[in-house]
């Protein structure tokens, strides 16, 4: 199976952000899992095959760099993948899991980010140290 995902360039006619792949029908969730339990290589190319539009959507709400978004993309498939164990389809179903798992580190990611430009304004405008006037020196100037 030849598979790829490419969020830089228009591939084989395909929009930008699109999954290409030699498969074209689509396989219901129960396939998938089971698939993953067999040959776990394969089962996480059809999920991503499956998944990879509905993840990069959800991440790109709230990222908004391609390299953020696809870094964000893969995450939550690896997360997914080594904690697979813990989905359980009764509870949610499996775009909505991994929806969730996206949202989640898509916000942290967020948050990370934010805190960071935070961080660097602050820094930017804090002074040099040998800029900086005490406040016994303003005193004794007035």
């Amino acid at each position: 199976m030849i598979f790829y995902y490419d969020c830089h360039s228009i591939r084989a006619g395909k929009k930008e952000g699109e999954y290409i792949s030699m498969h074209t029908h689509a396989l219901n969730d129960q396939q998938i899992l089971a698939k993953l339990a067999k040959s776990p290589q394969q089962g996480l190319a059809l999920l991503m095959e499956q998944y990879t539009g509905l993840i990069w959507h959800i991440a790109s709400r709230y990222l908004h760099d391609p390299e953020d978004i696809k870094e964000c993309v893969n995450e939550a498939f690896t997360r997914f993948y080594f904690q697979r164990d813990k989905y359980d389809p009764g509870r949610a179903s499996l775009p909505l899991y991994l929806s969730v798992i996206t949202r989640n580190l898509a916000i942290s990611r967020y948050r990370k980010e934010q805190q960071q430009t935070a961080l660097s304004t602050a820094a930017a405008l804090s002074c040099p140290e040998d800029q900086q006037i005490s406040l016994s020196e303003l005193r004794a100037d007035v």
